[in-house]
């Protein structure tokens, strides 16, 4: 199976390039015909393949994903919009899968008095040059899909997002901020964006790396 979806790839490939190589054939007649510039030409199979191999192959912002690799406590503190905490705790197990291209998350714990999982995926897109986190959980059926940019200098991992309010439909904005202290602690901040650009601090996360 895994070899006939290989081929059709392949073949869709092929195809794909018949058409750009027409289309640039054509164009560049037009173009010799009107007196304009040459088409730009067309990638070659081996360019595209290339391309490819080279989007799909895990690089050093991977890497910095595979530190937080294991497993970790969690100090959790909620904060509502009146300024009032709740504090729990949890564990969280991070791996990377993929063959490095993921940090898959499972988290589990407790959540206003009852017994909280959720779980996520973490990685690096090599075409957009940008960090995405993908969360899902039991308090919401909505994906919370963000993404962002690594601080090399002050060791954070800034992504955005926005969701909607079951409550009132609002479309809400969010900021999470994944923050490096050193191989064995790092802190995630969630923040709601306010129209007027305000960040409201509602939930951070100390993790703790459990020694095994």
């Amino acid at each position: 199976m895994r070899t006939m979806k290989w081929i059709a790839t392949l073949m869709l490939m092929l195809g794909l390039t018949t058409v750009l190589v027409r289309a640039a054939e054509e164009s560049g007649a037009a173009g010799a015909g009107a007196g304009t510039a040459a088409a730009k030409k067309a990638p070659s199979q081996e360019e595209m393949m290339a391309a490819m191999m080279k989007a799909a192959t895990p690089g050093p912002e991977h890497l910095k994903l595979k530190s937080l690799e294991g497993k970790f406590t969690a100090d959790v503190t909620m904060t509502d919009p009146t300024g009032k905490e709740e504090k729990s705790t949890g564990s969280m197990k991070n791996e990377m899968i993929l063959g490095g291209r993921y940090l898959k998350q499972d988290y589990s714990g407790t959540m206003m008095g009852m017994p909280f999982k959720g779980g996520g995926l973490v990685g690096y897109d090599n075409v957009k040059k940008k960090y995405t986190m993908l969360w899902v959980d039991e308090l919401s059926t909505q994906m919370m899909i963000s993404e962002g940019a690594f601080d090399e200098s002050a060791k954070t991992l800034t992504t955005t997002c926005s969701m909607v309010c079951p409550g009132d439909d609002a479309k809400k904005n969010f900021k999470q901020v994944v923050t490096w202290a050193d191989d064995d602690h790092h802190t995630f901040d969630m923040y709601e964006v306010t129209p007027e650009g305000k960040e409201n601090k509602c939930l951070t996360i100390k993790y703790t790396r459990v020694k095994e």
